[in-house]
């Protein structure tokens, strides 16, 4: 990806980023306007350029999320995680995607337990709420029958 910036002059000057930054804003773009194909594009460009780059790890399993590509979430997750071990945003995202549509309560339980200990940790009080609630509503839930 590159940018064409033209001057009043009609003079035109291609400018290649090469800060990851760059292709995470265009991400997030592309995600709101439901691009999400773009987005893990832009995402992975970005984690080309900085492989250790948490964040980016994140967007993109968010954006394989409306695709359905469940398993690449759990993926983008999981090497977040791997990457950022204190990062409870990535384990209540990876509980989730465990919860709603791999069906797996028990990890998705083990991941929302992961997150509420680093909520907690981190003060982040309103999120470890949130997230302590979500635990008891599913620990209340029946297992689905499978007729």
């Amino acid at each position: 990806m590159s940018f064409l910036l033209t001057s009043t002059r009609t003079q035109s000057i291609q400018i290649s980023p090469k800060n990851a930054n760059v292709y995470i804003k265009c991400g997030h773009v592309r995600y709101f306007l439901k691009d999400y194909q773009a987005a893990i594009k832009d995402y992975t460009q970005a984690i080309q350029i900085a492989p250790k780059n948490v964040k980016a790890y994140i967007k993109r399993g968010d954006a394989q999320y409306p695709l359905k590509k469940y398993q690449a979430a759990i993926d983008d997750y999981t090497k977040a995680i791997r990457l950022s071990p204190d990062s409870a945003d990535a384990y209540t995202t990876r509980g989730l995607v465990y919860e709603n549509n791999l069906q797996n309560k028990q990890e998705a339980i083990k991941n929302y337990q992961k997150a509420a200990t680093l909520y907690k940790q981190q003060g982040a009080t309103d999120k470890y709420k949130k997230i302590i609630y979500k635990i008891q509503k599913l620990q209340q839930r029946k297992p689905q029958s499978s007729n």
